[in-house]
Parts: C-alpha cells; sequence; structure tokens
C-alpha cells in the first residue's frame, strides 16, 4: 500500500502528502515507515526513485532526460547513477 503509493506518485512525493492520502499525520507515518521498511521516508524515497531509474535505463528507450522527468531526479543525478 505504502510502495504502491510512493511508486505512483513518486514525481513529487512528500510526506505529507502521503500522509494525507492515508488519513495519517506525518510524523506517525514516519514512525510506520521506519517500523516496516527500516528506513527513514528520504531513505526510501531516493531507493525507490533510483531503482525506477534503473529499471527504466534497462527496459525502455527512454532518455535520460525522460526519466529525470518521471521520476522527479535532477538529470546530474541520474547521469551519476547511470555510470
Amino acid at each position: 500500500m505504502i510502495m504502491n503509493y510512493l511508486v505512483a506518485n513518486i514525481q513529487d512525493v512528500t510526506l505529507e502528502k502521503m500522509a494525507a492520502h492515508f488519513g495519517y499525520q506525518p510524523k506517525y507515518l514516519s514512525r510506520l515507515i521506519r517500523q516496516l521498511f527500516d528506513q527513514t521516508f528520504s531513505q526510501l524515497k531516493t531507493e525507490t526513485r533510483v531503482s525506477i531509474s534503473k529499471s527504466l535505463l534497462e527496459l525502455t528507450t527512454k532518455s535520460i532526460e525522460e526519466i529525470s522527468e518521471i521520476v522527479g531526479v535532477p538529470l546530474q543525478i541520474l547521469q551519476i547513477v547511470r555510470t
């Protein structure tokens, strides 16, 4: 449920938006994410962005610019991930 929302909204997801979607307080959702994934929200978001980016680079013909836009990561960061 949390991961589905995160992946579907990866471009502009925030803890506050996600908490509002599920009807939680941000502080509670932050603790829940920590318990479920043993990571902070920021760590989980970054890991998910990198994972999606790598998959798109490997499995599609999308340009790095397009992928940058899809996952909401600056182009310079993706160029580092790509190497």
